[in-house]
């Protein structure tokens, strides 16, 4: 019987920790009242900057195009938009930043299993997935989750690069650029991470 049950665990590992992942993010969501700083009774939190994104998306399915410093994030506001344009309420917001967070932690897992070891992908994806302070920003609608899980995909398509990719991989880094003010960051990064692959 321990032998079966060692035999599941580890052909299924990487599912258990998915399926262990699920489990506590519903614990943050349902133990929410007992965190500092977080109330997710309504399946989201807004954060300091949430009513500039909302607001902006508001104007946008309004065709009312974003101004000065909205126009820094036009990627996030478009975001909520899609939500918005939808009639979806803002809880799908955060359950959608859950899922890209799993597909990311998938990407990082291909990714450290390919430059280490199966332990190390496994390893990589638990420190990922299970740190407190990041998990709980996908319950916030601010930019944080997008913004990390979109350079995480762009890694991902360049460790494992193909041809067909690129119109992808063009598209998230442009994407990741308007998330942020700061995401034009990623083109000297890119520059530099290229000239020291060479």
């Amino acid at each position: 019987l321990f032998l079966n049950i060692k035999n599941f665990i580890t052909n299924n590992i990487f599912y258990i920790i998915i399926f262990l992942y699920l489990l506590f993010t519903f614990g943050i969501f349902f133990l929410s009242d007992y965190i500092n700083s977080a109330n997710f009774t309504d399946g989201y939190i807004l954060g300091g900057d949430s009513n500039r994104y909302i607001n902006g998306a508001n104007n946008l399915i309004n065709f009312d195009y974003p101004k000065d410093r909205e126009l820094s994030y036009i990627g996030y506001i478009f975001f909520i938009a899609i939500f918005q344009y939808l009639n979806l309420s803002l809880t799908f917001v955060t359950l959608t930043q859950i899922i890209l967070t799993i597909l990311s932690g998938l990407c990082i897992y291909q990714i450290s299993k390919k430059l280490s070891s199966e332990f190390g992908g496994l390893f990589s994806i638990s420190l990922y997935l299970f740190y407190f302070p990041l998990q709980i920003r996908n319950f916030y609608i601010l930019t944080e989750t997008i913004f990390i899980c979109v350079l995480i995909f762009v890694i991902y398509f360049l460790v494992f690069f193909k041809k067909k990719y690129l119109p992808l991989l063009v598209f998230l880094i442009l994407f990741y650029i308007i998330i942020r003010p700061h995401g034009i960051l990623i083109v000297p990064s890119l520059i530099l991470a290229s000239l020291t692959w060479i």
